[in-house]
């Protein structure tokens, strides 16, 4: 029974997810049908009360079933049963690499079932169908979305294509970990995070806007469903790909751009009592901290700047990675 209705929820995410019709939508049917269900991951927890190792948490708006936060991977064994009872979660969205998951993997007992969201926006079923838990309702269960945004070779590639020429042999001279021939190790790693600092949040955030469309995209629509409501995305720190999602989010909302900027500077103190580990971890791993952990609120304004300029605006950027006008409204209507 379990895994049937498991496995029929995941059908319907993938089907909803490959649909060209908005209709497919099956949050739709979950706000006629499930009335006082879907009321209650709007009004539960509001406001947030801390929650001991899910750091930088926070509603997008108050009120709002969609929350983002700081990777939970550092929650205590005895508070994972509780961040679910207390945060009534009906998924986890998960932005981070396959490289960053394989080395600092989600606690388990934080999800019940699987779906990979691989380059494309496709939803693809894990291959162990064990992963799906048993002894758990589907309709009970939370449902975890692996959504890499990009992968590290991706961004690798991107760095390489845009460091100045007096960076380029050195860089070249690690090609086949870029192109797959070899998995980069730290060195590698270190050595293209180096040139990555010198772009920047503001060039990070560029890339993942121009070559991540599909699976910004994949995000959004996800959030559309109201059968994942409530839901928790985050990335590593949940601040710079977890707050572009939340920039376009709130965009979508109807949020003014003082509301988005007011979000995103939110994140300096949810990361206030790990600033000296996360920038400590920066330094390491060859990126600027102080660059790297900042949340300063012009990075808002080049993120519109930006989409204004090679776009035309927010919404036409929307537009080109096919989150149109009908799914900005779906959008609208949950944020």
């Amino acid at each position: 029974m379990t895994r049937v209705a498991s496995t029929a929820r995941r059908a319907m995410c993938v089907a909803r997810m490959h649909s060209g019709s908005s209709a497919s939508i099956v949050g739709e049917d979950l706000a006629h049908t499930h009335p006082a269900m879907f009321q209650a991951a709007r009004t539960a927890m509001s406001p947030l009360d801390a929650v001991p190792g899910f750091p930088n948490l926070r509603r997008l708006r108050e009120g709002s079933p969609i929350m983002r936060a700081s990777c939970p991977t550092k929650c205590p064994p005895e508070e994972r049963g509780a961040i679910r009872s207390k945060l009534g979660v009906r998924s986890l969205v998960d932005l981070r690499t396959a490289d960053e998951r394989h080395g600092d993997p989600l606690p388990t007992m934080l999800w019940d079932s699987v779906v990979r969201v691989r380059q494309g926006g496709k939803l693809l079923y894990p291959s162990n169908e064990a992963a799906v838990r048993s002894g758990e309702e589907a309709e009970e269960g939370v449902v975890l979305y692996n959504v890499p945004l990009y992968t590290t070779r991706r961004i690798m590639r991107w760095v390489l294509l845009n460091a100045p020429f007096w960076e380029k042999p050195q860089l070249m001279s690690r090609l086949p970990a870029v192109i797959g021939f070899q998995q980069p190790n730290p060195d590698t790693l270190q050595l293209y995070n180096s040139s990555l600092s010198r772009h920047g949040l503001q060039g990070h955030n560029k890339f993942l806007l121009s070559s991540c469309g599909e699976q910004v995209r994949a995000v959004l629509e996800l959030m559309c469903d109201k059968s994942n409501l409530p839901m928790v995305f985050f990335c590593s720190l949940g601040k710079d790909r977890t707050g572009v999602i939340s920039m376009l989010a709130l965009h979508c909302g109807g949020a003014s751009r003082d509301e988005i900027r007011e979000d995103f500077k939110r994140s300096a103190n949810g990361l206030a009592h790990v600033r000296a580990e996360v920038m400590a971890s920066l330094e390491k791993r060859g990126l600027d901290p102080e660059e790297f952990i900042s949340a300063r609120a012009e990075l808002v304004d080049d993120v519109f700047e930006y989409l204004d300029f090679k776009y035309g605006s927010a919404d036409a950027y929307l537009d080109a990675i096919g989150f149109g006008a009908e799914w900005r409204e779906k959008l609208r209507e949950v944020i």
